[in-house]
Protein backbone atom coordinates (compact mmCIF):
# COMPACT_ATOMS: atom_id res chain seq x y z
CA UNK A 1 0.00 0.00 0.00
CA UNK A 2 1.27 3.28 -1.08
CA UNK A 3 -0.34 6.70 0.81
CA UNK A 4 0.18 10.13 -0.97
CA UNK A 5 0.08 12.50 1.12
CA UNK A 6 -0.44 16.51 -0.01
CA UNK A 7 -0.75 20.40 1.26
CA UNK A 8 -3.77 22.09 0.41
CA UNK A 9 -3.70 25.96 0.05
CA UNK A 10 -3.60 26.41 4.03
CA UNK A 11 -0.28 24.17 3.86
CA UNK A 12 -1.97 21.50 5.77
CA UNK A 13 -1.24 18.06 4.72
CA UNK A 14 -3.98 15.37 3.96
CA UNK A 15 -4.29 12.74 2.18
CA UNK A 16 -4.52 12.22 -1.28
CA UNK A 17 -4.62 9.15 -2.28
CA UNK A 18 -4.21 5.67 -1.57
CA UNK A 19 -2.60 3.27 -3.68
CA UNK A 20 -1.93 -0.90 -3.83
CA UNK A 21 1.25 -1.83 -4.91
CA UNK A 22 1.42 -4.61 -6.97
CA UNK A 23 3.86 -6.91 -9.21
CA UNK A 24 4.33 -6.19 -12.90
CA UNK A 25 6.19 -7.41 -15.96
CA UNK A 26 10.28 -8.00 -15.10
CA UNK A 27 10.18 -7.63 -11.66
CA UNK A 28 8.48 -3.86 -11.56
CA UNK A 29 6.29 -2.61 -9.37
CA UNK A 30 2.96 -0.91 -10.46
CA UNK A 31 0.86 1.54 -8.11
CA UNK A 32 -2.97 0.99 -8.84
CA UNK A 33 -4.74 3.90 -7.25
CA UNK A 34 -7.70 2.45 -5.13
CA UNK A 35 -9.09 5.95 -3.99
CA UNK A 36 -8.17 9.15 -4.73
CA UNK A 37 -9.24 12.54 -3.06
CA UNK A 38 -11.24 14.19 -5.73
CA UNK A 39 -11.93 10.74 -7.58
CA UNK A 40 -13.37 8.48 -4.49
CA UNK A 41 -12.57 4.70 -5.27
CA UNK A 42 -11.55 3.24 -8.38
CA UNK A 43 -12.12 0.10 -10.15
CA UNK A 44 -8.75 -0.92 -7.96
CA UNK A 45 -10.80 -1.20 -4.69
CA UNK A 46 -12.05 -5.05 -5.68
CA UNK A 47 -8.46 -6.03 -5.50
CA UNK A 48 -8.28 -4.17 -2.24
CA UNK A 49 -11.03 -5.68 -0.74
CA UNK A 50 -9.52 -9.65 -1.79
CA UNK A 51 -5.77 -8.83 -0.39
CA UNK A 52 -7.33 -7.12 2.84
CA UNK A 53 -9.96 -10.21 3.55
CA UNK A 54 -7.22 -12.51 2.50
CA UNK A 55 -5.08 -11.15 5.24
CA UNK A 56 -7.68 -10.65 7.95
CA UNK A 57 -7.23 -13.64 10.80
CA UNK A 58 -9.95 -15.71 11.23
Amino acid sequence: MLLHVGRDRDGRRRLTEISLLRRAAAGRVQAAPVWQIARGLTDHVSEFRVLLRDRMPQ
